[in-house]
């Protein structure tokens, strides 16, 4: 398969642990071609930058780092740097935490594999539900490779079955072409240590419900000029059996594959990978 060629990314930066897990586990199969933020860039959801001066730096053949974010990073890779390529995947990742439930809207890991689903190219985000380092292990870079080329193998059944259950369920699409469907695959890998085995899910998105607080500074409270912070923490909230928190809480790994009936609606449709993972 060493004539595919994957554009990877994250958000947690050029030299990511994450990143050189899906660096590691996919080199040795396909062309990959690396376009990074210079430095962090969780939680930034689908922002961009327009109208300004994006710097970039090569750091090694193939592998650059940009000063933006991750969205832009999928453009310059696609349309700029790598635009001689026919891009066949994108994979954006690996996350340095989860991105379950609602939380998925804030992360630039996922917002990256969405913007590629936008522009027609199939992706996938990769995210580690382990909250310190080290965020993987020599079975995580394995699965993530399997994950892929499971996908790479079986996206066109993938298409087929979500357009038939669309076709099928939902009375206002009509006559989809396979062309003008793009998938997404949201893959959260449980912490190494909790994880019971290799098992998949295809997932709903869970709630991610938070007690979240303004906290203005202490000493001078609300003023004419000062600081604030946003802080808070997850409430409880009820699990489904078949959310991708469920899953992840009982040791096994959660795929949530969205899909994009172009020209932008998209759908979650977990029934498309059963028993393809």
């Amino acid at each position: 398969m060493n004539n595919l060629n994957f554009l990877i990314t994250n958000d947690d930066g050029i030299y990511a642990e994450g990143l050189n897990c899906v660096i590691e586990a996919l080199k040795d199969n396909a062309n990959l071609y690396i376009v990074a933020p210079n430095g962090n860039r969780s939680c930034t959801a689908h922002s961009m930058s327009f109208h300004k001066k994006i710097f970039y730096e090569k750091i090694e053949e193939n592998r650059y780092s940009i000063d933006a974010f991750p969205v832009d990073c999928v453009f310059v890779g696609t349309k700029g740097l790598f635009q001689d390529k026919k891009i066949d995947l994108i994979v954006s990742g690996m996350n340095h935490g989860a991105n379950l439930g609602t939380d998925i809207f804030y992360s630039g890991t996922v917002s990256a594999a969405f913007r590629g689903a936008e522009d027609g190219i199939d992706s996938i985000a990769f995210s580690s539900c382990r909250n310190t380092p080290p965020f993987s292990s020599l079975n995580t870079k394995e699965l993530i490779r399997d994950i892929t080329f499971n996908f790479i193998k079986n996206k066109e059944i993938i298409r087929k079955r979500a357009i038939e259950f669309a076709t099928k369920n939902i009375p206002y699409i009509k006559d989809i072409s396979p062309k003008h469907v793009s998938i997404v695959l949201n893959v959260n890998i449980p912490d190494f240590e909790k994880q019971t085995e290799n098992i998949v899910v295809p997932s709903i998105l869970s709630s991610r419900l938070y007690l979240d607080e303004v906290v203005f500074d202490q000493e001078k409270g609300i003023n004419e000029k000062g600081y604030f912070e946003i802080v808070g923490k997850l409430a409880n909230s009820i699990s489904l059996p078949i959310t991708d928190l469920n899953t992840i809480n009982s040791g096994k790994i959660s795929i949530s594959p969205f899909f994009y009936f172009l020209p932008g609606m998209i759908l979650l449709i977990p029934s498309a990978i059963e028993s393809i993972f």
